[in-house]
């Protein structure tokens, strides 16, 4: 689903630029050419990627400054523009942190194999949405992972009812560093499918099958890699991954509910069914909380054991983690107040990464309301250093 690489915060910069045109026009009750010289004074918001290259934003107009005039006179136009400016941290006390805001979310749409056997998902580095929160297409090319074989069955054994806390993962041999502490009970991968080339997942961790899209490249394996997930000791199913979002599923709330019921009703009573998982993103009407109700009222009648969501978000310390409880807050809500809550990504993005897990995972412990829940996530510049446990990684596990 994600970069592995990346090991920095984007940064925000902005730039004034400014432009001059100059135009020739002519006075018809003269007949004289008139000159006139436009000053544009622009912004624009420069973002330093995870890969050491910068993006640039939309320009956006701030000031014109027209000047008419002939050969010996001049009139100056001051024409202000109003700008609505992206906000990187929010600032309403009790606003939910914006998704879109937050420029460490990468892609998290798995890349299969031939023959879509789940290969092995590979994660590339996602581009901030614009201002405008109309998403944009990676323009990153799709990374194939080698073709793989028919990925065995799962060999879980069944955890805890009461261990909450698991592991998101691409690569299943990470999942070692994890298993000492007997912390953990359950993982994912993005995908239907939990081992590739003779991997295993660690005993004792329940693998959880995702139906990332509704597209033939997720649906066509899913039948049969969920069925040999629940004989194997799988007990719960997710269904779509950030489908408010245009560059992850990107499935409008209707169309999901029609896809839910024809992929993932049929295993209802076999294993406990997840909602899709929406995004943090409070901005855009479309998405996060607002796109989840659409979903629920849109899938009358559907089988629906635990919402799923994910939250990202930066800034002061105390906002953040007040944000994130809020929106598990609205998130049991919108469920009616009586479906668990399941958060399969979350992370802090500003600068005391450990501060804030040591202030949610207690809380999140704590609630009643959350089932189970997944920081981000094992691999490289995340939880894991190589094949040890990063500086952030000994903290969730600690804790």
């Amino acid at each position: 689903m994600r970069s592995a690489t990346f090991s920095s915060l984007a940064i925000l910069a902005s730039s004034l630029l400014v432009k001059e045109a100059l135009a020739g026009r002519y006075d018809v009750r003269k007949r004289a050419k008139v000159t006139e010289l436009v000053v544009i004074s622009e912004e624009v918001y420069v973002t330093a990627e995870r890969d050491g290259s910068f993006k640039t934003g939309a320009h956006i107009p701030v000031a014109t400054v027209t000047i008419h005039g002939s050969a010996g006179s001049a009139k100056v136009d001051h024409d202000p523009v109003e700008v609505n400016k992206p906000v990187a941290v929010p600032v309403q006390a009790n606003q939910p942190v914006a998704d879109a805001t937050t420029s460490a979310k990468a892609v998290q749409k798995p890349t299969q194999a031939a023959g879509d056997n789940g290969a092995a998902f590979a994660e590339k580095p996602k581009p901030d949405p614009p201002s405008t929160h109309t998403p944009k297409k990676t323009t990153l090319a799709t990374v194939k992972a080698p073709a793989a074989p028919t990925p065995s069955a799962p060999s879980n054994t069944s955890p805890s009812s009461g261990v909450k806390r698991g592991i998101a993962y691409n690569d299943q041999s990470l999942l070692s560093a994890f298993t000492s502490s007997g912390k953990f009970g359950w993982v994912y991968n993005w995908g239907s499918a939990p081992q590739y080339n003779g991997a295993t997942i660690p005993s004792g961790l329940e693998f959880v099958p995702m139906l990332w899209g509704n597209t033939t490249d997720y649906t066509q394996s899913w039948v049969s890699n969920a069925e040999k997930a629940i004989a194997s000791g799988s007990k719960h199913l997710l269904a779509f991954n950030e489908p408010d979002r245009g560059d992850q599923a990107n499935i409008d709330p209707v169309t999901a509910a029609t896809g839910y019921k024809k992929y993932m009703e049929p295993f209802a009573g076999k294993a406990q069914l997840g909602s899709p998982a929406v995004t943090s993103d409070q901005q855009d009407p479309t998405k996060g909380i607002p796109w989840l109700k659409r979903f629920l009222s849109a899938c009358d009648g559907c089988t629906i054991d635990f919402i799923n969501i994910h939250w990202y978000g930066g800034g002061d310390l105390a906002l953040a983690v007040k944000n994130f409880q809020d929106q598990v807050q609205a998130a049991y809500k919108a469920g009616g107040s009586k479906k668990p809550i399941w958060v399969t990504e979350f992370r802090y993005e500003g600068a005391d990464a450990n501060g804030f897990l040591k202030q949610v995972i207690p809380w999140l412990d704590s609630q009643a309301s959350v089932e189970r829940y997944a920081y981000f996530m094992a691999a490289q510049g995340f939880l894991t250093d190589g094949k040890a446990l990063s500086t952030t990684g000994k903290t969730y596990v600690s804790l």
